[in-house]
């Protein structure tokens, strides 16, 4: 019997579960790790009525879930059988896709954001009048593997530009971990410009209650992402996150995100491309997207809006990708829709 199958059983014969990851398994990034890694299981555990108790940890941010993130339910004390975030991924991850609005509703199913980040960013009132602003640099501007670097300067010229196309939005909210990066802008645009302050590198150790503080700035950050009028991004699941919280959120990327193990980097790759009408400004952002996962033919796996699919191997994808290039393989590229509605059909008929 497979390993998640047995994870299925054990919770439908009512047992209290709890999913739990050790902090050195979680070494990366609050937003590109830690989260992506429990939403990509979401899927599987809400198709089985599974609502378990959380102990995630991670290196940098301590216990995140419930920490920098609250249940959405009540979970009943009493002992718990505990299951491993990354070995119960590895058998039941699912590739998140660009429904937003469902994906809104089965992240709110599971979690909330706490009240205290709530109320804090309650005291910066409406941002409907600003842009948000996220800029990614230290590690962003060297993974070459992920996206390509965005310069000062190239930002600049774009934020110049869309400003001048939509002068409605009077103010600027900006998140970035880049501490030039404020004083830059600042200099170079006139409207009102809100920043929370600075922020330290991600990955930079710290005790226990100041990962907790670096966790709820990362919340508060893409909750006011949320609440802005209009937001861009260069490559970062922070401010891309933004776009679950509020799924109506008007947001565009202006960076590459390229094609991670075969598999778009959710939520990043589905955000759309900033397309302004500054010749100068659309070939800029053109430059910025080589390589990016829209430009490989891969976007005829998501055509059409999805909640999620199943995970299939690199090997896997490898093939499909190639047997879809054959004379008369087109139909290859409704496979995943056609096995996805199978499944569904099946355990239909497993209930009735």
């Amino acid at each position: 019997m497979a390993w998640g199958e047995q994870f299925v059983i054990l919770s439908k014969k009512n047992w209290d579960i709890r999913i739990e990851s050790k902090p050195w398994e979680n070494p990366e990034g609050l937003f590109g790790q830690v989260i992506l890694w429990v939403f990509e299981i979401l899927p599987y555990l809400h198709e089985h009525r599974i609502f378990p108790d959380w102990r995630i940890r991670a290196a940098h941010y301590g216990l995140v879930i419930p920490g920098a993130l609250d249940l959405a339910y009540v979970v009943q004390p009493g002992p718990k059988k505990e299951f491993n975030l990354a070995r119960l991924r590895s058998h039941r991850r699912c590739v998140i896709g660009n429904d937003w609005q469902n994906l809104s509703t089965l992240w709110n199913a599971y979690f909330r954001i706490p009240d205290r980040v709530i109320n804090l960013a309650t005291t910066f009132g409406p941002l409907s009048d600003a842009i948000g602003i996220h800029y990614r640099g230290n590690d962003k501007n060297t993974a070459s593997w992920d996206t390509n670097p965005v310069s000062h300067n190239d930002y600049l010229a774009i934020i110049r530009q869309f400003c001048q196309e939509r002068p409605q939005f009077r103010r600027i909210f900006l998140a970035t971990d880049d501490a030039n990066f404020y004083g830059f802008l600042k200099s170079n645009i006139s409207l009102e410009i809100i920043n929370l302050g600075g922020v330290s590198f991600h990955k930079k150790q710290a005790s226990g209650e100041l990962s907790e503080e670096k966790a709820d700035r990362a919340m508060l950050d893409c909750l006011l992402l949320s609440r802005c009028g209009v937001v861009l991004l260069t490559s970062s699941a922070l401010s891309s996150f933004a776009k679950v919280i509020n799924p109506d959120l008007e947001i565009y990327r202006v960076a590459a995100s390229k094609l991670f193990h075969n598999t778009p980097y959710f939520p990043v790759a589905y955000i759309p491309i900033y397309n302004s009408s500054s010749p100068e400004v659309a070939a800029l952002v053109d430059h910025l997207m080589a390589d990016d996962w829209t430009k490989t033919g891969a976007t005829e796996l998501s055509a059409a809006p999805f909640v999620s699919r199943r995970y299939w191997p690199p090997t896997l994808r490898l093939i499909y990708s190639q047997v879809r290039r054959l004379p008369g393989g087109d139909w290859v590229v409704h496979l995943p829709n056609l096995l996805a509605a199978y499944r569904r059909r099946l355990r239909l008929l497993r209930k009735s």
